[in-house]
C-alpha cells in the first residue's frame, strides 16, 4: 500500500470509526480544498464542520471500504456509510432510522496528504430512508 493511500485509509479511520475530527485533520494537506455533493468548493475547516454535523446526527457512524485503487496522484474510494440516525441533520430532527449511504471519492494527493478532494454520496437515498422524501 503506498503512502497516499494510506493517509485516504487513515481518513476512513479517524473520521468514520473514531470519530477524531481533530486528527483527520492531519491528513489534508495546508490550504485543502475539497469538492462536497453539489456544494461550492470548501476549504478543510468548513468541510470540517459539515463532518461534525453528520456525527451529530449519527453518533454510531461507521464505514466501510468496498473498492479502492489509486492512478497517478490521486486515490478513489467507494465506501458504504452506516448509522442511525438520532441527532438534528440540517433541519431533520432524529428520526431513529439506520442508514446505509454510499459514497465516491477522488482524493488528489500531494505530499502524501490530500490536497483536493471531490466526495459524492448517495444523497437521494439518504433522504428516503430518513423518510423525508418518498421511496419509489
Amino acid at each position: 500500500m503506498s503512502a497516499n493511500t494510506t493517509t485516504v485509509n487513515q481518513f476512513y479511520e479517524l473520521f468514520g470509526r473514531q470519530h477524531d475530527l481533530d486528527a483527520v485533520e492531519d491528513c489534508f494537506a495546508p490550504g485543502a480544498i475539497v469538492h462536497f455533493h453539489d456544494m461550492p468548493a470548501m476549504p478543510y475547516m468548513a468541510y470540517k464542520q459539515v463532518g461534525a454535523m453528520y456525527l451529530g446526527a449519527f453518533p454510531n457512524m461507521g464505514v466501510v471500504i468496498e473498492d479502492q485503487f489509486e492512478a497517478g496522484d490521486k486515490v478513489v474510494t467507494r465506501a458504504v456509510w452506516s448509522g442511525t440516525h438520532t441527532g438534528p441533520l440540517m433541519n431533520i430532527p432524529p428520526t431513529g432510522k439506520p442508514i446505509l449511504n454510499n459514497e465516491l471519492c477522488v482524493d488528489r494527493m500531494a505530499g502524501g496528504k490530500i490536497a483536493e478532494r471531490w466526495q459524492i454520496s448517495d444523497s437521494l437515498s439518504l433522504m428516503q430512508q430518513l423518510g423525508v422524501i418518498p421511496a419509489p
